[in-house]
């Protein structure tokens, strides 16, 4: 769908400095007090939203719909939906809002936070938390709708339905507002759940990743792979009631500069579900958590844990000389450890 953050989407002329505008410079990325492209254009482009089904995720959902009626008949069919929200800027309808803040709210409006140390006071903190669960709501609706189209087109039988995220969101949790710095639970540990009708519905402690779901996908359609396929297939999981995946998950931020030891900011995490150490972009990891007894990752046990230590890091190194990191790439991650 066209007219998302930064799109050059509507041409119209807006007036940037009326009231509604100037609420959100306060609190915005990446010049404060000015309004970037992203949001600036943003503002724009929604400019002739009237109601609920104008927005972004409602348009994705009820084209995702039409496809369903017009596909449904196929002896198979594989439909990806895509909606950018919940991501920024978070504008959903005011109904929405007042489900978690009921008052009245005075003082600017973070729908576009900047990214790095929370730079912005308790009250609006938590106003970027309540825009952003109201506009997760707005997602779960919508989801909801498409949901109910399937159920109603009579293909919850013989349908796979795959809901899953591609990362989380910091909201002043360890003092950053962020998706791209420290690589703590709020981002990494994100959402999947798998529905299949042959199932008996469970939740598995069973380590995934994003790289399982493709060769998922081919299993369920018993197509055979026509070259190298990253990740497992989860199929026994749903299917056998196992929780046995990977011995280890990696997360890194690669989309600013890649894994290079001195391009981009791609912080990362390599987590065995009980230990979890944060990766950093420059120098050697420093931050270690163990998430049964710390779940909120506050208390760092990298000095007293160096076997844990040790053992995580050297999967990273595995994971990245067994994936196609070149010698010279691991051997630099390598040498960053003393």
């Amino acid at each position: 769908m066209r007219g998302q953050e930064s799109d050059h989407l509507r041409t119209q002329p807006f007036d940037y400095d009326g009231d509604a505008a100037r609420r959100f410079r306060t609190h915005t990325r990446t010049h404060p007090e000015q309004l970037p492209l992203g949001l600036a254009n943003h503002l724009r482009n929604t400019a002739f939203r009237q109601k609920e089904e104008d927005t972004f995720v409602a348009t994705t959902m009820r084209s995702a719909t039409r496809w369903l009626e017009q596909n449904y008949q196929h002896e198979s069919f594989y439909l990806m939906v895509d909606t950018f929200d919940p991501h920024e800027p978070w504008d959903p309808p005011d109904w929405y809002v007042r489900r978690f803040q009921k008052e009245d709210y005075e003082g600017p409006e973070p729908i576009y936070p900047p990214y790095g140390s929370n730079p912005m006071d308790e009250k609006t903190t938590k106003r970027a938390e309540v825009l952003y669960r109201a506009e997760a709501c707005l997602v779960d609706t919508w989801i909801g709708h498409l949901l109910k189209k399937i159920d109603n087109m009579g293909l919850m039988d013989s349908t796979m339905i795959i809901f899953m995220a591609d990362h989380g969101f910091l909201l002043g949790e360890h003092g950053l507002v962020a998706k791209n710095f420290d690589m703590y639970e709020e981002v990494a540990h994100i959402p999947l759940m798998i529905y299949y009708p042959e199932a008996t519905p469970r939740r598995t402690p069973a380590l995934t990743s994003i790289i399982d779901i493709p060769p998922t996908i081919l299993d369920v359609f018993n197509t055979e792979h026509s070259g190298p396929v990253e990740g497992n297939s989860l199929l026994p999981i749903v299917l056998d009631g196992g929780d046995q995946n990977h011995d280890y998950a990696i997360t890194h931020g690669a989309w600013v500069g890649g894994w290079s030891p001195d391009g981009g900011n791609p912080q990362g995490q390599v987590t065995d579900g009980e230990w979890t150490l944060l990766l950093e972009n420059q120098g050697p990891p420093n931050k270690l958590y163990h998430l049964p007894s710390d779940p909120g990752q506050n208390e760092n046990r990298f000095d007293s844990s160096a076997y844990e230590v040790r053992r995580l890091y050297d999967a990273f190194l595995n994971f990245i000389g067994q994936n196609g990191g070149p010698p010279e790439m691991v051997e630099s991650f390598r040498n960053r450890m003393p």
